[in-house]
């Protein structure tokens, strides 16, 4: 599964990420109680500020939620690994 979520502002981006940190460790904590296998929820941000080798990172092993910006979700879908990435 995969979700991925363009906010208008970067700010936002980071603000979805820092807000997805509770209920994720919530569902983490859950699962332990229960005597369930952990799920490992990948989570990241992608803007105008990632360094070149984080965003190759999420490209190559793409995340299950990605919070970005128009102008990086352009970047991803028009590189050839990104948009292998994140198919139609």
């Amino acid at each position: 599964m995969k979700i991925l979520n363009v906010s208008p502002l970067k700010a936002f981006s980071y603000d979805i990420q820092k807000n997805l940190e509770l209920p994720l460790n919530g569902i983490a904590g859950h699962l332990h109680l229960v005597g369930e296998p952990p799920v490992n929820i990948q989570t990241a941000v992608d803007s105008g500020d990632t360094p070149a080798g984080e965003r190759q990172k999420i490209v190559k092993k793409p995340l299950h939620i990605l919070a970005t910006i128009p102008e990086s979700l352009y970047l991803l879908l028009t590189g050839a690994s990104g948009a292998r990435c994140w198919p139609a």
